[in-house]
C-alpha cells in the first residue's frame, strides 16, 4: 500500500527537484501556458508582481524575459521546490493560507496551476486580495474539472506517480466565483488551449516521467499514458500535446 503526501507542500518537497530539473530540460514547452496567463496580468512598467506557488520561477523567468520591467517576488510552499528560482528573484518561503508579505504590497499576483493542490482555496484568494494594493490585479490559470487534462493528472499520473495525484479541480465558472467571492471586480474566466510542444517524444517521455514525478516507469508506460488521455501530434518538426486551463482574472476595488 502506498503512503502518498496529501498538500501542495508535501508533495513538491517529494518531486519539486525532478519538476524543476523538467523546466531546466525543455523550457519553451509550456511557454503558450505561461504567455496567456501573464498577458491577463495586464503588467505596467514598475509593477511589483508576486509569482505564487512560484515552484521554480517559472512565470517569473517569463516576465523577465518579455521585458516589462516589473519586479517579481517569488512565494513558495516547498522549500525543495524553491531552491530552482534563480537567485535574482526575491524568493519567500511561506504557506498559501497566510502569505508572508504586507498588506497592500504588490500590484499583480499571478498563479500556474497549483491551485488544484490547495485545501482551501478560497484562503488563497483572500490572501492574494490582502496583499494585492488598491486597483491590482490578479490572474489564475488551473485546469478544469471534467476535462482530458483533469482525467490524465488524477487518472495515469495518480496511477504511475510516486506521490499519486488527487487534485480537487474546479468547475467552468468556478474560478470566477471565487474570485468575485473575494471581493474581486470585473472577474473574467475563459478556458484557453495551450498545447505543450516538445522537438521529439523522446524529450517528450522525458519531460512527463520528471514533471509528474514517474519515476521507474518504461517508456512505453509513460507513452501509453499520454497518448492514451490527451491529444498528440506528430510532425516532422515537433512534438505537440493537447493541453488547456481555465484562466481567471479581477482586480482589486481602488
Amino acid at each position: 500500500m502506498r503512503v502518498l503526501p496529501v498538500g501542495y507542500k508535501e508533495i513538491f518537497t517529494a518531486r519539486g527537484g525532478d519538476y524543476n530539473r523538467a523546466m531546466r530540460l525543455c523550457p519553451g514547452a509550456r511557454e503558450t501556458e505561461r504567455r496567456l496567463l501573464i498577458d491577463l496580468l495586464e503588467l505596467n512598467p514598475g509593477n511589483v508582481v508576486c509569482d505564487v506557488p512560484a515552484g521554480g520561477g517559472y512565470v517569473a523567468e517569463g516576465i523577465e524575459a518579455l521585458g516589462r520591467n516589473a519586479a517579481v517576488v517569488c512565494v513558495e510552499p516547498a522549500a525543495p521546490f524553491a531552491r530552482g528560482i534563480a537567485a535574482r528573484f526575491p524568493r519567500v518561503v511561506s504557506t498559501l493560507d497566510r502569505i508572508a508579505l504586507q498588506d497592500d504590497s504588490v500590484d499583480r499576483v499571478a498563479s500556474l496551476a497549483g491551485l488544484h493542490h490547495l485545501d482551501s482555496k478560497a484562503a488563497f484568494a483572500a490572501e492574494a486580495e490582502r496583499i494585492l494594493r488598491p486597483g491590482g490585479r490578479i490572474a489564475v490559470a488551473d485546469v478544469s474539472a471534467g476535462s482530458d487534462v483533469a482525467r490524465f493528472l488524477n487518472g495515469s499520473v495518480d496511477r504511475l506517480s510516486v506521490t499519486g495525484h488527487a487534485g480537487e479541480f474546479l468547475a467552468r465558472g468556478e474560478l470566477a466565483a471565487l474570485l468575485t467571492a473575494a471581493g474581486y471586480r470585473d472577474v473574467v474566466e475563459r478556458e484557453q488551449h495551450c498545447q505543450w510542444v516538445f522537438p521529439d517524444f523522446e524529450v517528450l517521455l522525458v519531460f512527463f516521467r520528471e514533471l509528474f514525478g514517474l519515476a521507474g516507469q518504461s517508456d512505453r508506460d509513460v507513452r501509453a499514458a499520454v497518448t492514451g488521455d490527451l491529444d498528440v501530434d506528430v510532425t516532422a518538426d515537433a512534438v505537440r500535446v493537447s493541453w488547456s486551463l481555465a484562466y481567471a482574472a479581477g482586480s482589486k476595488p481602488a
